[in-house]
């Protein structure tokens, strides 16, 4: 377990506190991204009415650099950032706070500090016999499919609570953790060995978006996977904004792709 890579180091969050969401009178949402400051995505985290008013940024700084400067300077310039943004008013708030997992000794430890480049492929773990009935490991990084999202630690959770309902069972502490990467699809998964397929004979697989259907080329993991696929849209559909962690290339062919 101590060799399981983990997110956490990585990740740090900002938030400033104000009197009243002024940003609304401006119209704008309070939505955001920069390269100009330590804040990478900057979100309006005031409730409904905006009397509870905030602003809320993941820091895109590495954990080196944020330990480097230390949290007061860090807060400095993520205000001027939010400043140059959203107007003067944003340099005034009632308060702020940071939370930085890279802190935490109990979140990440200090091998975790390197950024990781991709999200790896993690493996379910090992419980030892004794602990099988009393401990079921739960984290994201025990999701086979979806490892380091929340859609993983989602996952990974219900599966858990699964295997405590049958806990009378010898192996359900296996089970959890083994329940995500049984269900995974791995299709010529393993990069090593050459594959060859005639994408013509492949059926056409619906996506979750309407009217995108695919043909899987290679895949490892579920809706949330490592995939190369040949994709059909038909006249108006679009796929929802989604974030592809490990890159993205496209060849069109037969229509034109925005931007």
């Amino acid at each position: 377990m101590r060799d399981t890579p983990s997110w956490m180091a990585g990740q740090a969050k900002f938030v400033a506190v104000y009197p009243r969401a002024f940003w609304r009178d401006a119209g704008w949402s309070g939505t955001a991204m920069s390269h100009r400051g330590p804040l990478a995505e900057i979100h309006d985290a005031s409730d409904a009415s905006g009397e509870t008013a905030a602003l809320f940024g993941f820091v895109g700084a590495t954990p080196a650099y944020r330990t480097g400067i230390g949290q007061d300077a860090l807060t400095r310039q993520a205000l001027a950032q939010l400043q140059r943004i959203f107007g003067e008013q944003a340099g005034s708030p009632l308060w702020t706070a940071v939370q930085d997992w890279a802190e935490e000794p109990l979140t990440a430890a200090a091998s975790d500090r390197q950024p990781l480049a991709r999200h790896p492929l993690y493996d379910a773990g090992t419980v030892p016999q004794a602990w099988s009935h009393h401990l079921w490991l739960a984290g994201t990084e025990r999701s086979a499919n979806a490892g380091g999202y929340l859609e993983g630690r989602a996952g990974i959770s219900s599966a858990c609570r699964a295997g405590t309902a049958g806990a009378a069972k010898p192996d359900t502490g296996h089970e959890c953790i083994r329940t995500r990467k049984d269900i995974a699809m791995k299709l010529h998964a393993d990069l090593t060995v050459r594959a060859s397929v005639h994408a013509a004979g492949l059926a056409w697989l619906p996506s979750p978006a309407g009217g995108v259907d695919r043909r899987m080329l290679h895949r490892v993991g579920d809706e949330v996977a490592q995939a190369t696929s040949i994709v059909r849209y038909a006249p108006g559909s679009r796929f929802a904004p989604h974030t592809h962690w490990w890159g993205r290339r496209v060849s069109g062919a037969g229509r034109r792709f925005p931007g």
